[in-house]
């Protein structure tokens, strides 16, 4: 009896420190099953902002009358010409239901302080009178009256995405692996232990992502890589550089990779990447060691490159070139057309039921396009 009494207790004891010790995976902890949500989402308005060489880069959602985008939207003079940096041009615009209002934005480096309408590329609202946008090596934040401008050190830097939590706690990304901190009072530079261009930065709600493919442009695919901030460390979890000619694991390989998509720190994460030229969706695993799982191949080759949703069961892909939309219902693909043909897609946005698609037609005399859609 007594020795049967001290296995008991010694197995006790080590259940105990297993359980204190055993870290759940930040990927797959707690993921449970979903019901199919419905593919049935039509496109509601197509508009056209800026007669010529306009364009939208960014945007921003809170249901189907509350629409912010921005980017440059060039408008004519009165005789009919097109005049840079003139009275006629805008970068900002906000659909209320009824109708497009366009803005202009006063985000301008010192050293340029005659320069009023710079294009920006991010937008994020809070309210109408706590807007965040970045430009460059710029970010503007709106208080209801005036236009603060923040450099952020580098004229060098070229902000592709940011990921804003409040005003006072914005996270940018951008060339040579580069990412950036604006706490409310300071602009401080974080180490993320890569030079692969950063393309997207995104939030669980909890923890940080980023992800991001070459850098010498948008089709640079040479290298890749996923970043994962935990207790504000950056730590690379998967990068792969085809100049190595060192192929990983099939289950470590994305290709190029795009963006991604985490609703919250119990959903799954999903990643755009690539495979002999077809754009895939990947859901990843496990982190370390990586494991990613092809979910879609895009066979139509639509060149399906912004991720986002709702939850793992309503997740939406877009395409670069013509807009074409997949949404994924936890069940199956469903491919949607938005009807805008010959056109560059830069930004997707969806809340709840309401989407809304932003870019431009090619070439100089570009119109800004931004569609709508619903469920």
């Amino acid at each position: 009896m007594l020795v049967l009494k001290y296995i008991i207790v010694f197995i006790s004891a080590l259940l105990l420190f297993t359980n204190a010790n055993c870290k759940k995976d930040p990927i797959t902890a707690d993921i449970k099953p979903q019901d199919t949500t419905s593919h049935n989402f039509q496109i509601i308005r197509i508009d056209t902002l800026g007669d010529v060489a306009s364009e939208i880069w960014g945007a921003d959602i809170d249901d189907q009358n509350n629409i912010w985008v921005v980017g440059l939207f060039s408008k004519l003079d009165s005789t009919g010409e097109f005049q840079p940096n003139s009275d006629s041009n805008y970068n900002m615009a906000k659909w209320d239901g009824n109708k497009w209002t366009l803005m202009r934005a006063i985000v301008k480096a010192a050293e340029f302080p005659k320069t009023n309408i710079n294009q920006l590329r991010r937008i994020k609202v809070f309210s109408d009178s706590n807007i965040v946008v970045s430009i460059g090596p710029l970010v503007g934040f709106w208080n209801g009256t005036l236009w603060k401008s923040i450099e952020l050190g580098t004229n060098e830097l070229s902000i592709h995405d940011m990921y804003v939590k409040s005003k006072n706690d914005v996270y940018l990304v951008g060339q040579q692996g580069r990412i950036l901190h604006w706490d409310g009072t300071k602009v401080e530079t974080m180490q993320s232990n890569t030079k692969t261009r950063l393309g997207f930065i995104i939030s669980d709600g909890k923890n940080l992502y980023a992800s991001g493919s070459g850098n010498s442009g948008y089709l640079d695919t040479t290298t890749s890589v996923i970043l994962y901030c935990e207790n504000g460390q950056w730590k690379v979890v998967n990068e792969y550089n085809w100049l190595n000619y060192n192929p990983p694991p099939p289950n470590q390989y994305m290709g190029g990779i795009g963006s991604i998509f985490r609703k919250t720190e119990k959903s799954i994460l999903w990643c755009m990447g690539a495979d002999n030229g077809i754009n895939v969706l990947y859901k990843i695993t496990n982190l370390s060691p990586f494991h990613a799982e092809k979910i879609f191949r895009d066979e139509r080759r639509v060149g399906l490159a912004y991720l986002q949703g709702n939850a793992d069961n309503d997740i939406f892909v877009c395409g670069f070139v013509d807009g074409t939309i997949v949404h994924y219902n936890g069940s199956t693909w469903q491919y949607l057309n938005t009807g805008v043909q010959n056109r560059l897609t830069l930004d997707f946005k969806v809340n709840g039921n309401v989407f809304v698609t932003v870019g431009m037609t090619n070439g100089f005399y570009s119109r800004a396009i931004v569609a709508i859609g619903r469920r």
